[in-house]
């Protein structure tokens, strides 16, 4: 297990008042973990607040809005062995707020790997934002780090004397799990005998075109429409953008199946013009930053339908463990299921996994070697079916 050693070196103040440099705005979606056992104590609330959010966008000239939403609880009672129980969530307040640049600075650590000579540096720059609002009265400040402002971030709420009292991490709420095997979202256009169809408007014994392998259409009856909420990226190619999900497989040109957020750019995949298939160039693979309700087609045995001219598999009836299209973040294959999950102390998340699955659970980053423990045995499935 590898370990380091992380030193602050060196703190230089950067230009206060400068605003960063025009890139378009930057969109905002953070949150903190379960603050402590006494939470923080503010002005806009009678309870203490044990979770605080914001989401919203900064312009390029520094100034933004948004909204702060902090989440006040009763404080925990405290059992005969000393141990804090969980504190009762009451409804969240919601503030509309304002936020301005203020200045900026630049951290510079150094890092040595336990047992190496020589260590290296890094360094960070951190820009930091006013918020306000009319119904705000606490000095609250919003800490982002530069590059990775919609996954890090800080807010730091100064006391009676203007300083600093309460430094608060921040980050990206919890992702869902990729759904198994993959989806689109409504839209869609799905080829049919009479036509077009939004992939929504889809019901149970309508008819859709489905491609051999010989390239011969065909028409395939739909046994149920799946529909889920997941996140969706945008697949963009030389004959336009198809948006999808991460693991939906699409058909390469060699006939072979691989999953839209692996592939690569330069890579061909296969596209339907109405009455043959045709090759296309893949340029890039970008996340969309969107989640939505997402739907795929099952037509039986796994098949290829065409989704807004793209060739692209159907879900499978039920979970199969030789699946050429492994979901991405997934170790192994669908039996043996371990997930990494990041989520709020305190609000556990809930997974549908099969029985022998084992599960990596930490509110932060899990360590090289974590504790494992088994999944209760259960008739579970794995995410997405």
């Amino acid at each position: 297990m590898s370990l380091f050693l992380l030193a602050l070196v060196t703190l230089q103040a950067g230009a206060d008042g400068v605003p960063p440099a025009k890139q378009g705005n930057t969109g905002i979606d953070l949150q903190s973990d379960t603050i402590g056992v006494l939470g923080v104590p503010l002005a806009e609330s009678k309870q203490a607040i044990f979770r605080i959010s914001i989401k919203g966008t900064i312009d390029p000239d520094g100034s933004g809005k948004g909204t702060l939403s902090l989440e006040p609880a009763g404080t925990p009672e405290i059992d005969d062995f000393g141990f804090p129980g969980y504190p009762v969530f009451l409804p969240a307040i919601n503030l509309e707020c304002q936020l301005q640049f203020e200045k900026s600075a630049i951290k510079t650590y150094y890092s040595q790997r336990l047992g190496a000579e020589r260590g290296t540096t890094h360094t960070e720059e951190w820009r930091l934002y006013s918020l306000s609002g009319p119904k705000i009265k606490s000095p609250i400040f919003l800490a982002l780090l530069k590059g990775n402002e919609s996954s890090h971030g800080r807010f730091i709420i100064h006391g009676p004397q203007g300083k600093a009292k309460y430094a608060i991490d921040l980050r990206m709420p919890p992702q869902p799990e990729p759904c198994h095997p993959g989806c689109f979202p409504a839209g869609t256009l799905i080829d049919t005998p009479a036509g077009t169809s939004a992939i929504e408007r889809l019901r149970e014994g309508d008819t859709v075109t489905t491609i051999g392998a010989d390239g011969a259409p065909s028409q395939t009856r739909v046994s149920s429409v799946f529909m889920t909420q997941n996140r969706l990226i945008e697949v963009k190619t030389e004959a336009g953008t198809l948006i999808t999900t991460e693991t939906q497989p699409l058909c390469l040109a060699d006939g072979r199946l691989k999953a839209a957020g692996e592939l690569k750019g330069g890579e061909q995949i296969q596209t339907w013009m109405g009455k043959a298939k045709s090759n296309t160039k893949v340029k890039a693979i970008t996340p969309t930053g969107r989640t939505a309700q997402v739907f795929n087609l099952i037509l039986g045995e796994p098949v290829l339908f065409v989704a807004n001219g793209y060739l692209a598999r159907s879900k499978p009836p039920k979970v199969v463990s030789d699946d050429p299209v492994q979901p991405q973040g997934l170790d192994g294959g669908i039996q043996g299921l371990s997930l990494w999950t990041r989520g709020r102390v305190g609000s556990p998340h809930k997974f549908l996994i099969p029985p022998s699955a084992t599960i990596h659970r930490f509110a932060s980053n899990p360590p090289s070697r974590p504790a494992a423990r088994k999944w209760p045995p259960s008739p579970l499935q794995s995410p997405g079916d």
